[in-house]
């Protein structure tokens, strides 16, 4: 093996050693610090606010673990590149008609196999839960995990290359989440905050787009539990608009003659998760997903 080949395998298994490592602590931490929650406040105001205590301690841990020994420029929060919010929005409904579709594609094969789909959260009784609710299924996704894939992940992937960077930053995103009807759409929207932080370098914008796709999450959630006759006509009309937007994004691409993605780099991301550490991580990711599975 030649010299420089060595070296550049050497610092793909300390990134992937540093990111692994992150990721493993906040599956370790925010399950310990939720569960010493729930034994200090089994309900009410006291829970939630536990509980998204525990996501941002975990989550900030992550983001220091990722980020450790990496001498780089810390990510942008000013917009740094274009960003055009209306054709961007209409890029973002066509990737959440596409997570939509492939998550009930999942969800019906699941059912097909016996197995279930991870259960729907409970919605809160009291204002001062619902304020710590919103904080954990909303808010601090949208910031911290930004932050954490898009921010130090994506930072210590990039030198890599771009396309590399983007696929396997969105692998891990989808992987983090523990159902698995919830995997293909994970993937898809963690590409597209890939590709908005590297045109636009900047992270607000991928936290905006998040808090707009957590909260749209949420209402779906109290309309099916508050207004089901609602649901059906509010979930047909977005439908129609993502599949339009889905149309024009295609149109679109096909017309300019060039990919969404960046030129392809060596390493291949399939070099990335033979690595001892990912393969680790993976085999937990894929454990807590097969039993919130019934597997």
């Amino acid at each position: 093996m030649k010299k420089n080949e060595l070296q550049s395998d050497n610092e793909l298994y300390g990134c992937a050693l540093r990111i692994c490592a992150g990721l493993l602590l906040f599956m370790l931490l925010d399950a310990g610090l939720s569960l010493l929650a729930m034994r200090a406040a089994s309900q009410g105001t006291a829970l939630y606010a536990g509980q998204a205590a525990a996501y941002a301690a975990a989550m900030c841990a992550a983001v220091c673990c990722a980020r450790t020994g990496r001498a780089g420029q810390t990510p942008a929060l000013g917009t740094g590149g274009r960003f055009d919010f209306f054709s961007l929005f209409a890029v973002f409904c066509a990737v959440s008609f596409g997570a939509s579709v492939c998550g009930g594609v999942v969800r019906g094969l699941l059912q097909a196999a016996g197995l279930g789909a991870a259960a729907s959260p409970a919605l809160p009784v009291g204002a001062g839960a619902w304020v710590f609710f919103l904080l954990k299924s909303v808010l601090l996704p949208a910031l911290l995990e930004e932050l954490l894939f898009r921010g130090a992940i994506l930072d210590r992937l990039l030198p890599f290359g771009e396309r590399f960077a983007v696929l396997v930053s969105a692998v891990l995103f989808a992987l983090s989440h523990s159902a698995a009807e919830a995997l293909p759409g994970a993937l898809l929207f963690g590409i597209f905050f890939a590709l908005l932080r590297l045109r636009t370098g900047s992270l607000l914008p991928g936290m905006l787009f998040h808090l707009l796709n957590n909260a749209g999450a949420v209402g779906a959630l109290l309309l099916t539990e508050k207004a089901p006759f609602l649901y059906d006509g509010i979930y047909t009309a977005t439908g129609i608009v993502g599949a339009l937007c889905a149309l024009g994004t295609l149109v679109y691409y096909l017309r300019a003659g060039r990919a969404p993605l960046p030129p392809a780099r060596e390493p291949r991301a399939g070099a990335f998760f033979r690595t001892l550490p990912t393969l680790l991580w993976l085999a937990v990711s894929v454990l807590v997903i097969a039993v919130n599975a019934g597997v």
